[in-house]
């Protein structure tokens, strides 16, 4: 495989345009925020917040092999990110559960949101990244993580 110095135009594409409409959002969110305020929302921002992050690690890090240093932070962030991903959507999953059968506390959920949606996946990476030594973080080609 040739060595790729920079993103296909269909990913630059799509994570454009994925980016600017979840920046969108976020605005309109953050605008209208008295309106709208409830645990739903934060879980919603939050999770936009990390596609978006994602997206621009993919962009601006994703082929940066020359400095090992940055491509191994680079993957250790996008795994961070896209394991952040996960886990806004399975906190949207728990708050809906919690919202059917009426168990919702606000202050105790909302710590415990946010240590799910980013607190588990620092966790994870972290003890990844201890036990491979970070060597498990970047290939030749992509800062990503290898086999």
């Amino acid at each position: 495989m040739d060595k790729v110095t920079v993103p296909s135009v269909t990913l630059i594409v799509g994570c454009g345009v994925s980016s600017l409409t979840l920046l969108m959002l976020v605005i309109i969110y953050v605008s209208v925020w008295r309106y709208i305020r409830s645990e739903r929302s934060v879980i919603l921002i939050n999770f936009c917040l990390s596609i978006i992050s994602s997206n621009a690690l993919i962009l601006i890090g994703q082929t940066q092999t020359r400095n090992k240093v940055v491509c191994t932070l680079v993957a250790a962030f996008l795994h961070f990110f896209f394991l952040s991903s996960f886990c806004w959507v399975l906190t949207e999953a728990w708050q809906s559960y919690m919202a059917v059968t009426g168990r919702l506390r606000s202050r105790l959920v909302r710590k415990r949101f946010l240590c799910l949606g980013w607190g588990l996946p620092a966790l994870v990476v972290a003890i990844s990244v201890g036990f491979t030594k970070a060597k498990g973080y970047s290939t030749m080609n992509y800062c990503w993580l290898s086999l």
